[in-house]
């Protein structure tokens, strides 16, 4: 052992001392040479004949020297080495060519590693928290009404955590809001409130103090806060005292416990608090079990694995099934089902394959780029013919000539690679500022070690796409009888130029699949946003106001309030009308649920009626101009409680009532409501207008209940005006303030940035595709022109026959013009089989759209073969502009 070890320490301190090395064997040689020769002179040669007698004996110095260097375990290195030195040398007289393929590896390779940041950020690596593979969530899925995701509540908690053994750990989050008193004036955060159980699934230790306890849990012992480590360093200057003072919350003092690890901004990155979650007597009714609200998180023990636990679970909830006999029939209808997934995994599952498409498109544009890159690496490699063929006569082996290009094309790509990390961080840059909508709650995406080591392996694996054809194309050829045919100037060779329109076709084909992605994306989005949704945004002004404290503990000061707010709003001037909702348009996730009305009956074999729901004030219909088609909407007898309506939209009237009037008939969002009594009745029918995202194409009924009848004390403020926005909320917020000085305004301005704001997930992936588009097909343009550049120079003498024995300009441009039209159709075709192939992929980001839409498909084609067709025209014209006698005179 100890001797192999001494073998390789002098192996590496040959690599540095080579000169030195070298020098040493010089002089040995020397001296060998110098004994033979004076061994010769004293046998009686002349000094001259002992001189060549002793070179004789001695042998070649060169192959001597390659000898020794097999001794010393360092040839391979040394000889890679040199061709680095002969490669930079080489390149540097080559900078046009150098600089074309750097600038286009580091567009490829950069913008594959801006993707590949983001996709492993959320996919490849673990959360930062211990085991965190073991954390799960656990939530309600209805499918068979729709819902694929409705999160949990507090009887499934207590229930599980006391009956599911297969988990250690369980931890209730729901988002929280409120106003924090701090340094003298009240602002807004954001944050969760928590059960104790959660900081234990997730395995973090505080920062600083301590978290919750089980008696947190219960009311009025509940105002405890952490803050958040973002929070803390920003609003208190990092204070290690923080532990132990108090704040005002919503007017309520809370004691600070601590400040959670920095970890936590992996998974909740905006949260600034963090308090206890403690509910309500009747949040444990077992029948409050699917009024689903918080999310359920939990760890599972140390060799359990998923399937145990989810046994567990459904036994739970046959349990719970059995006990409550009035709910089975509509559970089982709606196709109920507990989920328990990794939180890892149901983090990204709405964005798992959009990143997969996005880093699928980006390796299309790369491989375009390699193709591109290898198309001139040829060319290049053909022009060198005569270099080449003359190394192997002057004794060169075909590995040493196969190494060096190797040796250029990894240079260019490492160069490349090293300039691609600022279009690598422009790229971050650009996916921080616009895409972060689209992902799940994460910290700014950062460029690290992973996706410094994704360019280098995509550099290296560059650097043998690009060589491997020029060296394929060299060990095929006998370089010797080429060194004859160059030194008569011979033309190009055919077997190149099929090489080289083959990578055309292959260019054109992946543009081809690249442009149509981005073009059905494009025509979807244009039927999205060109849609008639029912709402008319344009000109709507929208402001979140919390009613909060102990001012606003009594309903009546709430409805008083809020008539008094709609009253001095809209007697301001400019002011068309005006409305009070609980929900934002295209902003928030709207209630849903199973309802009742008067005279339906539930067949026990099917699906319950469905509705999406809000709550709404007078006004609210004339300020986001959703019309009324027959009965009445709410007006002053809601706001004074003498009767309980509700609206429905004309989607709801068609499900449920059969062409029959629903005026008049009642109305419920609880299922479990027996006393018809006391249900609402239907006053109005208003046309259906989308609330939800503006491409969800779901269109679920909707009901409309009074704002006042179920006191909301956190809403919306719509206003109809011709004000400008920022002068409409500034005059809001001063009359709001002489109200009540301390009331907040949040989620302020236009409506219909609301309404663009639900679509910059289809944007952003719209955006980026067609960028990836957009450089593929330059590339290929590109690559079509410099092959078609590369072939006129090869045959001027070819062209110059033909113009000499009468050939006339438009016929030689015909001529090139016909074998670009053979290359171009080959390559669409191919591409459409690719087109057909992959986009079916898409369908599910597609609205209104086929994956197999006849207009994209024919447009992209024709966009394609036009630009394809123009890259060939320069060459063309070139080669019909070549007289006769240029050519005559070069043989």
């Amino acid at each position: 052992m100890g001797r192999l070890l001494k073998q390789w320490r002098n192996r590496l301190l040959s690599l540095f001392r080579d000169g030195e090395k070298q020098r040493e064997l010089e002089l040995e040689m020397q001296y060998h040479l110098e004994a033979l020769r004076k061994e010769y002179i004293q046998n009686g040669m002349t000094p001259e004949r002992a001189h060549r007698a002793a070179l004789a004996r001695f042998g070649g110095a060169e192959s001597l020297k390659e000898e020794c260097r097999d001794a010393w375990g360092t040839r391979v290195v040394m000889d890679l080495i040199r061709d680095i030195r002969y490669s930079m040398r080489v390149l540097s007289k080559s900078r046009a060519f150098s600089l074309a393929v750097i600038a286009t590896l580091a567009l490829c390779i950069g913008g594959n590693a801006s993707i590949f940041t983001m996709l492993n950020t959320l996919l490849l690596k673990p959360l930062p928290f211990p085991e965190s593979e073991r954390i799960v969530e656990i939530y309600n899925t209805y499918p068979e009404v729709g819902v694929t995701k409705d999160e949990s509540n507090v009887p499934m908690y207590l229930d599980f955590k006391e009956h599911v053994e297969a988990c250690s750990d369980f931890g209730l989050i729901e988002a929280f809001s409120g106003n924090i008193g701090v340094d003298g004036y009240v602002e807004r955060v954001n944050g969760f409130a928590v059960t104790s159980g959660f900081f234990q699934v997730l395995r973090v230790r505080p920062h600083i103090g301590a978290f919750f306890s089980e008696e947190n849990m219960v009311r009025g012992q509940h105002r405890v806060v952490v803050f958040s480590f973002n929070y803390w360093q920003d609003r208190y200057a990092s204070d290690p005292s923080i532990s132990g003072q108090t704040v005002m919350i919503n007017e309520h003092r809370f004691e600070v416990r601590g400040v959670a690890p920095r970890s936590l901004e992996a998974l909740y990155p905006n949260a600034q608090i963090f308090v206890a979650y403690a509910w309500n007597p009747a949040n444990v009714d077992p029948l409050e079990r699917h009024s689903n609200d918080p999310k359920l998180l939990a760890r599972l023990k140390e060799g359990v694995d998923l399937s145990v636990a989810k046994s567990q679970i459904d036994a739970r909830d046959e349990e719970f099934s059995k006990n409550h006999a009035q709910l089975r029939g509509v559970l089982e209808s709606a196709g109920h089902e507990t989920k328990i997934v990794a939180l890892q995994e149901e983090r990204v599952e709405s964005v798992r394959n959009v990143l997969y498409l996005l880093q699928v498109c980006g390796l299309f544009v790369w491989l375009i780029g390699c193709v591109n890159i290898s198309n001139l690496a040829l060319t290049r490699a053909n022009a060198r013919n005569w270099e080449f063929a003359l190394r192997r006569a002057l004794g060169g082996r075909m590995s040493d000539i196969g190494r060096q290009l190797f040796s250029e094309g990894l240079l260019l790509s490492l160069a490349g690679a090293g300039v691609g990390v600022l279009f690598g961080l422009l790229g971050i840059r650009l996916i921080n500022t616009y895409a972060m909508d689209i992902l799940p709650p994460m910290p700014p995406l950062a460029f690290g070690e992973g996706s410094l080591g994704f360019m280098v392996v995509m550099a290296i694996l560059t650097g043998l796409i690009i060589s491997f054809l020029p060296t394929v194309r060299l060990f095929s050829r006998n370089l010797i009888k080429g060194l004859s045919e160059s030194s008569r100037g011979s033309s190009t060779n055919r077997g190149s130029q099929r090489i080289s329109s083959a990578l055309v076709c292959g260019q054109l084909s992946l543009a081809l699949v690249l442009l149509v992605g981005a073009g059905l994306l494009i025509h979807s989005f244009y039927n999205i946003v060109t849609r008639d949704y029912g709402l008319d945004a344009t000109n709507v002004t929208t402001l979140r106001i919390p009613l909060l404290g102990q001012r606003y503990q009594d309903n009546v000061k709430v409805v008083q309030f809020q008539d008094r707010i709609r009253e001095i709003v809209s007697a301001m001037p400019g002011v068309e009308s005006v409305g009070i909702g609980r929900d934002v348009p295209m902003y928030s996730d709207y209630s849903s649920g199973a309802i009742q009305y008067s005279g339906s009956k539930m067949d026990p074999n099917g699906k319950p009626p469905l509705a999406f729901n809000t709550r709404v004030s007078p006004g609210y219909f004339e300020a986001l101009g959703i019309k009324l088609l027959r009965g009445e909407v709410f007006g002053p007898l809601d706001v004074a409680g003498s009767r309980r309506g509700v609206v429905i939209d004309e989607k709801m009237a068609d499900l449920y009532f059969n062409g029959e009037s629903p005026i008049g008939r009642k109305l419920v969002n609880d299922f479990l409501d027996p006393n018809e009594e006391h249900w609402p009745e239907i006053i109005g029918v208003v046309e259906f207008a989308q609330h939800e995202r503006i491409d969800d194409e779901r269109g679920y009924p909707f009901a409309y209940y009074s704002i006042y009848d179920g006191i909301q004390r956190s809403f919306s403020l719509f206003i109809r005006s011709d004000i400008g926005s920022d002068l409409l909320v500034a005059e809001v917020r001063k009359r709001l303030g002489e109200l009540d000085s301390k009331l907040p305004v949040f989620l302020s301005g236009p409506l219909i940035d609301f309404v663009d704001e639900s679509l910059n997930n289809r944007r952003v992936i719209m955006y980026l595709l067609t960028i990836f588009a957009v450089i593929a097909m330059l590339l290929s343009s590109i690559g079509i022109y410099g092959v078609m550049a590369y072939s006129v120079s090869r045959q001027r003498r070819e062209i110059g026959t033909r113009a000499a024995i009468g050939a006339t300009r438009g016929e030689i441009v015909k001529l090139f013009f016909k074998r670009a039209l053979r290359k171009t159709a080959i390559g669409l075709g191919l591409g459409l089989v690719g087109a057909l192939t992959l986009s079916r992929f898409l369908a599910a980001m597609l609205y209104e759209v086929e994956s197999t839409d006849f207009l994209v498909y024919t447009l992209i084609t024709v966009v394609l073969f036009l630009v394809s067709l123009l890259a060939s025209y320069l060459p063309a014209m070139k080669a019909s502009r070549i007289h006769p006698m240029e050519t005559l005179r070069l043989d």
